[in-house]
């Protein structure tokens, strides 16, 4: 598969260190500790899908945490075809990093599941479990990889609840 980012944009443990402390610092501010470890973790899931979505060239509109604490990641058309693998992986990338930089607790990615799951049926394709299992496999190599970008958006998304998708590339360093 095609992308635009063969390497990581950014030392990956200087970035590691520094988004984790940024993020820290955010979430102990004047939060009590269950907002700020949901808080937390819907960033940290949200940065997944917009790396992501950047390191695939997807057209990210905006990313956003509402006031109910739920996340969301906008795009600026429905995707093709040519585009399903790219989303599929920026689907998967949200759980893949909760999981990996939010390891306690559940993961909740059923949404994204559901969105992965009505693509396949508006493109009419014929992936199996053995193809989607590949493509989450792909999302947490990715994740593993781009793990300071994301660190990085999500303190930023802690820190304003919105992001556009220009924001989100000058924080994480992607062109």
């Amino acid at each position: 598969m095609a992308t635009r980012y063969s390497q990581p944009c950014v030392g990956p443990e200087s970035a590691f260190t520094q988004g984790r402390e940024m993020l820290a610092g955010i979430i102990t501010a004047d939060l009590p500790l269950v907002d700020a470890e949901r808080l937390a973790r819907v960033a940290i899931h949200e940065s997944g899908h917009a790396v992501a979505a950047l390191y695939f060239e997807l057209p990210l509109l905006e990313v956003l945490i509402r006031d109910d604490g739920t996340g969301h990641a906008r795009y600026g058309r429905r995707l093709g075809r040519a585009e399903a693998e790219g989303y599929a992986i920026t689907g998967y990338a949200g759980g893949e990093a909760e999981r990996d930089l939010f390891p306690f607790g559940e993961c909740e990615d059923s949404g994204d599941l559901s969105g992965i799951a009505a693509m396949i049926r508006r493109l009419d394709l014929t992936w199996g479990e053995e193809r989607l299992d590949e493509l989450r496999r792909d999302a947490r190599r990715l994740v593993k990889r781009e793990r300071g970008p994301i660190l990085s958006v999500a303190a930023a998304l802690v820190q304003h609840r919105y992001l556009t998708a220009e924001a989100v590339a000058a924080v994480a360093r992607l062109p």
